[in-house]
């Protein structure tokens, strides 16, 4: 048995149900051959359902009929791996500019030389005749001088669906999105280059979520609380946790990663940026140098002076 004769894994499941009945121990099956059937059957499956899933390249190497485009995906799409809307070309159909001809029909032409325009031509044979349509000119009488701008010459073009796809966990900017044209019935395969929509806090780096935070110098001294926009949406971060130096590390809230067989999240790791103004008002300076006195007064009372 060969699954390579199977060209998915619903027409294996199909022979599966037919086989199955034949070779069964309680309709008089060898129990010995019935297990072996069975084995082969789960490992059968098994190869053919790997290629029809949406996997992920690191390189885009083509094989037999093949789409390629450049997708962009947002982060929180990317890390999270969700299920994701994507435009793709299903089918194929005739060029409804150039009626499947290929060539511009409102561009320049000319009389066919072939048959003088008529779009047939006459064969005769002693007393009989023979009418076929002029292979030039497919019978119109005229050649058309330009290729249809549409089809680029080729009387098809595809036609774009939406579809769902779920994204695999551990995919990044680069890689190349697999998916097999088996999963809709298309007669091509997709392969899509991933490009990360930028975002103005938040990059993506291996099994880890980076995070700067750009924040005004005096928000973490005389905030409680910190707003982040994490994967999950706004959280308030206690400011205490960035008096101390260095990043904060949320474990487990990062990207989803695969590692062997098994499916983890990374960690967000939250960087601090202070911004500074570029100038500022004498009376604003002496209000921030009483400031500083009155902290300094203090600074053996509250360890965060």
């Amino acid at each position: 048995m060969n699954n390579f004769a199977f060209s998915s894994s619903e027409e294996l499941k199909q022979y599966f149900r037919i086989r199955v009945k034949t070779l069964h121990p309680d309709r008089g099956g060898n129990p010995e051959e019935y297990l072996k059937f069975l084995e082969w059957y789960k490992k059968a499956l098994g190869e053919l359902q790997k290629k029809e899933s949406v996997s992920i390249l690191k390189q885009y190497i083509p094989k037999g009929n093949s789409f390629y485009k450049m997708q962009e995906f947002t982060i929180r799409e990317v890390a999270l791996a969700e299920t994701v809307e994507l435009t793709l070309p299903l089918r194929e159909i005739t060029c409804p500019d150039c009626k499947g001809c290929g060539q511009d029909l409102k561009g320049a032409k000319e009389t066919c030389h072939n048959c003088q325009g008529k779009g047939v031509l006459t064969l005769l044979k002693g007393n009989q005749s023979l009418t076929f349509p002029c292979s030039f000119c497919n019978g119109k009488g005229v050649i058309f001088k330009e290729s249809c701008s549409r089809c680029m010459g080729k009387g098809k073009i595809k036609e774009e669906e939406r579809v769902k796809v779920k994204l695999p966990p551990g995919l990044r900017e680069g890689d190349i999105l697999f998916i097999p044209g088996s999963l809709y019935n298309a007669k091509w395969d997709f392969y899509l280059e991933v490009v990360l929509k930028k975002h103005p806090n938040l990059t993506l780096e291996k099994d880890k979520l980076l995070y700067e935070l750009k924040l005004p110098f005096y928000e973490i001294l005389i905030k409680e609380t910190i707003a982040i926009d994490t994967l999950e949406g706004r959280e308030e971060i206690p400011s205490r946790l960035f008096t101390t130096g260095g990043s904060v590390v949320l474990r487990g809230r990062g990207p989803f990663v695969k590692e062997n067989d098994s499916i983890k999240r990374g960690d967000l790791v939250i960087s601090l940026k202070p911004v500074f103004p570029e100038k500022i008002s004498a009376k604003a300076k002496s209000y921030l140098e009483k400031a500083i006195k009155y902290m300094e007064g203090f600074k053996n009372e509250d360890p965060r002076f």
